[in-house]
C-alpha cells in the first residue's frame, strides 16, 4: 500500500541552514511511537537556486513533498489496526510545524473487497434511480412535443409541466456528476482506491473504468443537452404572444431534448 502525501510548508531561512520535514506513526490506543522517520532534509537556499526562485528577507518559500511509507518497516501492522500520522517540519530557530494527526485504519483484503463491492452495489442502485427517474422525465416531454408540434402556444398546464421536467432533468445531471455523492464522483473515489491497492488493473478495477467513462459520456453528451434544450424550450414557453418563428424553435428544442433523453435511457 503507498500512501502519497502532499504537504506544504512555509520555512523561513534567514542564514544558510538545514532544515527537515519528519513522518510518525503512533499507535492510536496507547500512543506508542511505532515508526518514525526523516523524509526530506534541504537547504533552502540552493533549492532557491535550482528553481531560480527568488526569496526575500521573510519569505518564505513553497516545498511540495511525496514519499511512500514503507509499511513493512511498521510493527505489528496487523487488520484492526489504528494508527494515528503526522507530518513534522522543523527550520533553524529551532521550531516546529505540525500537521494535525489523522488515522489511518488497517483493514484486510478481505474486508477492502467487501467494501468496494458494497460501493458498487450502492452506485448501481443510484443509476438505476436515475434511469427510473429518466424514463418517467422522457414520458412527459413526450407529450409536450405532441402538444409542440400542433404550433400553438403552451397552455398553463404545458408550462408547468416544462418547467418540472426541466427541474427533473437537472437532477438527473446531478445525480449522474463528479461530486461526492455523484455517481462519476463515487466511481472515482473507487478507482482511486483501487489504484493506491493495486487493485486497478484486475477484471473488476478495468470494469469500473470503463462504467465511469461511459457515464461522463451519458451526462455530458445527453443528459446536459436535455437540460440545455428543455430550458430554452422554457424560456420560450413563457413569452405571453410567441411569434411563429419562436413557436417552430420551441418544438425543435423539445424534440431535441426528447431524441437526447432517448440515448440517455438506451445507453
Amino acid at each position: 500500500l503507498h500512501i502519497h502525501m502532499h504537504q506544504r510548508f512555509w520555512l523561513q531561512h534567514v542564514r544558510h541552514h538545514h532544515d527537515g520535514v519528519a513522518f510518525k506513526i503512533r499507535n492510536a490506543a496507547d500512543g506508542q511511537i511505532l515508526f518514525q522517520s526523516e523524509i526530506a532534509r534541504f537547504d533552502l537556499p540552493r533549492i532557491e537556486a535550482d528553481r531560480g526562485q527568488s526569496v526575500g528577507q521573510g519569505e518564505g518559500q513553497s516545498l511540495a513533498l511525496e514519499w511512500l511509507l514503507p509499511f513493512t518497516q511498521v510493527p505489528n501492522l496487523v487488520s484492526g489496526a489504528s494508527l494515528q500520522v503526522g507530518i513534522l517540519a522543523s527550520d533553524f530557530k529551532p521550531q516546529t510545524g505540525r500537521m494535525a494527526e489523522r488515522r489511518l485504519s488497517v483493514i484486510s483484503v478481505e474486508e477492502l473487497e467487501e467494501r468496494l463491492a458494497a460501493e458498487q452495489s450502492a452506485i448501481l442502485r443510484q443509476l438505476a434511480d436515475a434511469l427510473r427517474e429518466q424514463s418517467e422525465c422522457r414520458a412527459r416531454v413526450r407529450d409536450l412535443a405532441v402538444a409542440a408540434e400542433g404550433g400553438d402556444a403552451f397552455t398553463p398546464t404545458d408550462k408547468a409541466a416544462l418547467q418540472l421536467s426541466e427541474l427533473r432533468q437537472r437532477s438527473i445531471s446531478t445525480s449522474l456528476g463528479n461530486d461526492a455523492t455523484g455517481a462519476i464522483g463515487r466511481l472515482d473515489a473507487m478507482l482511486g482506491t483501487m489504484t493506491i491497492n493495486g487493485m486497478d488493473q484486475n477484471e473488476n478495477g478495468l470494469r469500473v473504468a470503463v462504467l465511469r467513462e461511459d457515464i461522463a459520456t451519458i451526462r455530458k453528451e445527453y443528459s446536459e443537452l436535455a437540460h440545455r434544450e428543455l430550458a430554452n424550450a422554457g424560456r420560450l414557453g413563457r413569452e405571453s404572444e410567441p411569434a411563429e418563428a419562436a413557436n417552430a424553435e420551441r418544438a425543435r428544442s423539445v424534440q431535441a431534448a426528447l431524441a437526447a433523453q432517448d440515448r440517455v435511457v438506451s445507453e
